[in-house]
């Protein structure tokens, strides 16, 4: 075997590894299965304590615009922009955090979180 066969058998054993490769991730997705609902979009309670619900109303109240929509992030003490990546929805409202490590945290507890709120007049 010369130098320009051993090439060749090289060439076509990487091509034949790579095409093989490329068809090992194409399997078919199964449509029979629901999408999951993310945590971030579900609502977390059900009944919410009246607590939580007038925390919650005032937290709206501070962008100036009462949507059921808390754009600054609660965790960041309302100091930081959310923004709707980070979201969440919970008791009615959808709160909006800076970054995915607030969104889950809250998520974990949310009741507790929302009650620990210090919330200035």
């Amino acid at each position: 075997m010369n130098r320009f066969d051993f090439r060749n058998s090289c060439v076509r054993t990487i091509l034949f590894m790579g095409i093989s490769l490329l068809g090992t991730g194409c399997e078919k997705a199964d449509s029979t299965k629901a999408p999951a609902t993310p945590a971030s979009t579900a609502q977390m309670e059900s009944a919410p304590d009246p607590q939580v619900l007038a925390i919650l109303a005032k937290a709206d109240a501070k962008d100036g615009t009462v949507d059921k929509t808390v754009s600054k992030c609660a965790l960041c003490s309302f100091r930081m922009d959310g923004t709707p990546e980070h979201k969440t929805a919970y008791a009615g409202y959808t709160l909006h955090f800076c970054a995915p490590h607030c969104r889950e945290s809250f998520e974990k507890d949310p009741k507790q979180r929302t009650l620990a709120l210090k919330l200035e007049p």
